[in-house]
């Protein structure tokens, strides 16, 4: 029974690391963190490989406890005056494409920010996500485009910016 939860777990593992990791790089938008955070994201899921819930769906429950862990991190960091210091920081020119799309991702709310990172960065279909965010699919099609138009905005103002 080990061996067999042990294989099933390794299976998870492979076919989720890296898009787990992504996310985790995109929503904190600093690797190590995001490594660390990914490392404790599959300890969980270690831990939790008992439960059926978990077993039937992993790649939305994976999602969203990295997610959980990520705002964890940055409530931790708030207090510690890291975060905001973080985000006052001003970003020299010339800015490369992917600090662009960083500093437009910090500038929408998280909940857009998250529903754009799961759809791009992981390897979940609409309906996972739908299921993931306790939505239904038009719902969930209804946010994604409302945020990609927010995003879509803030990149273009960073974009006139540019020196």
């Amino acid at each position: 029974m080990r061996e067999a939860h042990e294989r099933e777990l390794r299976a998870i593992y492979e076919s989720q690391v890296d898009s787990v990791f992504r996310f985790l790089v995109r929503y904190t938008g600093d690797t190590a963190l995001a490594e660390d955070l990914c490392q404790e994201t599959f300890l969980r899921l270690a831990r939790s490989m008992h439960r059926q819930s978990v077993r039937a769906s992993p790649a939305p429950w994976l999602f969203r406890v990295a997610r959980n862990l990520a705002v964890d991190e940055f409530r931790r960091r708030k207090r510690r005056q890291a975060y905001r210091n973080r985000k006052e920081r001003k970003v020299e020119a010339p800015r490369h494409p992917d600090q662009l799309v960083h500093i437009a991702l910090s500038r929408i709310s998280p909940k857009e920010r998250e529903l754009l990172l799961l759809v791009e960065c992981s390897n979940l279909g609409l309906l996972e996500i739908a299921r993931a965010e306790r939505v239904s699919e038009s719902t969930l099609r209804k946010r994604i485009s409302r945020a990609r138009a927010k995003f879509r905005e803030e990149y273009t103002k960073l974009e006139r910016e540019e020196p």
